[in-house]
């Protein structure tokens, strides 16, 4: 996925995370995804899911990608904690942490994933080692490999899945799953970490927990992308919460996609045709609406809409619509020379879309084209639209683009009253 952050510096770049299995010959893709999703049903959108998928070996010695999670029936799924002893020399004298805050972190992180995903997932903290399905356990100290800065671990999660015989279909096998044990490193070089620090890597270890046992997201903004250190996130993102409730809506045991098995890509079929658009996007956030392509899917940002000609992490095209603070001669001059800078700078122009002036700037990242426009809107805001595609369809996208620019409109802002009320 191609998005606004890659050019506006608002948030991290999106990157991809390499498979476990040294011997993969698989890449990810959009057609696979959709192949998928015709057997099983449709699932909550946007999401992750084909990477929370387990490599396995089937009955017959096939490789396959399997949806492993643990069963309705665990749950509510118990787990114990206990407080951590902290050694004197590295408490913090002049702001000493309660040991039993990082207990408390830990529970908030299980309570966030049982309120953010909804039935069946459910947990429920225990005190006794033999009733508990998980056990947790806090160090205070720092994870022993000194040349790695490890914070938390599900302890053998690329082997918490097993295969167990052929299921009743092709499309399926029977599945054991368990993520027993999970450990937590409240110290690092610098000293002890905050119990929120310690909150956001049990929160990401949760989601191994739950079945995304040693995969991760391939998006940086979600909870489940690949971090060794305490910057993680700490919100449940909209991939996060869909991806395991898709997880949850799926079989255990179901098969996504067999990877020895030739997965050729299709031509791409380009939009040749008069686009056609969806009904309207509302965004009274950022005071616009826009229509995007039927059949694109939508995902709404802080800042407003992005599109996709495919899936987030796999796209034809795509098309943001943002709106931020400023001129578009600040953010112009400034995109064009972080652009000249990194050498990826192809041109610049200027247009009118329904009488508003706007300058343009167009780039060249790897094979594809992105073209950049920027508009004065309303009170001291601009608009920005940043649409994407292969260098060699980009032509044959614009026209879809254009559609997209054209429909654009403006509505009034929510009060900021009203704005942070709904942010909290």
């Amino acid at each position: 996925m191609r998005t606004a952050v890659a050019w506006l510096a608002l948030a991290s770049a999106i990157g991809c995370t390499p498979w476990n299995a040294p011997e993969r010959a698989y890449e990810h893709s959009r057609y696979d995804y959709w192949a998928f999703r015709s057997r099983i049903g449709l699932l909550p959108e946007p999401n992750y899911l084909p990477f929370a998928m387990h490599l396995e070996v089937l009955p017959d010695g096939a490789r396959a990608l399997v949806a492993c999670r643990w069963p309705q029936s665990a749950f509510p799924l118990r787990y114990i904690v206990a407080a951590p002893e902290i050694p004197p020399g590295v408490i913090d004298e002049f702001n000493p942490t309660d040991a039993q805050e990082y207990v408390a972190a830990v529970d908030q992180a299980f309570e966030r994933w049982e309120q953010a995903i909804g039935f069946p997932v459910a947990f429920r903290r225990v005190e006794s080692g033999s009733e508990a399905d998980v056990h947790v356990s806090i160090h205070a100290e720092p994870h022993p490999e000194a040349s790695v800065r490890v914070l938390g671990l599900v302890e053998g999660e690329h082997t918490q899945c097993r295969v167990t015989a052929a299921g009743e279909t092709l499309d399926e096998v029977e599945i054991e799953f368990a993520a027993k044990r999970m450990k937590l490193y409240v110290v690092d070089p610098v000293g002890l970490l905050t119990p929120n620090q310690v909150f956001k890597v049990a929160l990401h270890e949760v989601g191994h927990i739950l079945g995304s046992s040693g995969q991760h997201s391939p998006l940086s903004g979600d909870v489940m992308y690949r971090v060794a250190d305490d910057s993680r996130i700490e919100l449940l993102s909209e991939h996060d919460v869909n991806s395991f409730r898709a997880l949850y809506r799926v079989p255990p045991g179901s098969i996504y996609a067999r990877i020895d098995e030739v997965h050729r890509t299709p031509m791409p079929q380009v939009r040749q045709t008069p686009p056609r658009l969806a009904p309207v996007s509302v965004d009274t956030h950022n005071g616009f609406t826009v229509q995007f392509p039927v059949g694109w899917q939508v995902v709404r940002s802080p800042r407003g809409f992005t599109a996709n000609d495919g899936v987030t992490w796999d796209n034809g095209a795509s098309i943001d619509v943002i709106s931020l603070r400023g001129s578009m001669q600040e953010f112009y001059d400034r995109e064009r020379y972080g652009l000249e800078i990194r050498g990826t700078f192809v041109e610049a122009g200027t247009g009118e879309i329904d009488g508003r002036p706007y300058s343009r700037l167009v780039a060249q990242q790897r094979e594809r084209r992105v073209e950049l426009r920027v508009m004065d809107w309303i009170d001291g805001w601009v608009l920005v639209t940043i649409s994407d595609a292969p260098a060699r369809d980009y032509s044959l996208y614009r026209m879809w683009f254009e559609q997209v620019l054209l429909s654009i409109d403006a509505v009034p802002r929510e009060p900021l009253s009203r704005r942070g009320a709904a942010s909290r």
